[in-house]
């Protein structure tokens, strides 16, 4: 099954040069879930240069989103599940510094797009299971994860996606 499109704009983008090597944007996305269906979304900001800059994300309405746990950052990917959505239209504020860009190589012209996928819930269950037992890769107390998998006899997931990709 591939799931729909995500339904997502763009809003409120801002960029401004702070001195002469130092520049900040901020932009507002908005997700429209889809309130018939069970949806789970990745996003992420990418460039040119295929390096994922480092960026802040903060959801409009929580109040901390680092303990949220239909919010996951794995690897500068952010993984959403249906229960932060519900059915709503919810606003991502992305924050940029310009600091960040300069140390890893970027240009003020450099084009960076948000990419959002609409993701199948194994991909999801996969992604967020292995990120949940490489955090105890040196905890020798942790508790065992089970890798969530959709393969017979083996290890894995067959999944699919959706993108919206905007500049």
């Amino acid at each position: 099954v591939i799931p729909s499109k995500p339904n997502i704009y763009i809003t409120n983008f801002e960029y401004s040069s702070i001195s002469n090597n130092d520049y900040k944007f901020s932009l507002k996305i908005n997700i429209q879930d889809n309130p018939d269906e069970e949806n789970y979304y990745a996003y992420t900001l990418v460039s040119n240069n295929q390096y994922y800059p480092f960026y802040y994300s903060n959801f409009e309405g929580e109040n901390n989103n680092q303990q949220d746990p239909s919010i996951t950052q794995i690897n500068y990917v952010y993984y959403l599940n249906d229960k932060l959505f519900n059915g709503k239209l919810k606003t991502i504020l992305l924050d940029q510094f310009g600091y960040l860009i300069n140390s890893w190589g970027f240009k003020a012209q450099e084009t960076f797009w948000i990419e959002c996928r609409s993701i199948t819930k194994d991909y999801y269950d996969y992604k967020i299971s292995t990120n949940k037992q490489g955090n105890n890769d040196f905890d020798i107390f942790a508790e065992p994860v089970l890798i969530k998998h959709n393969i017979t006899g083996g290890f894995g997931v067959l999944g699919s996606s959706n993108i919206q990709r905007y500049p």
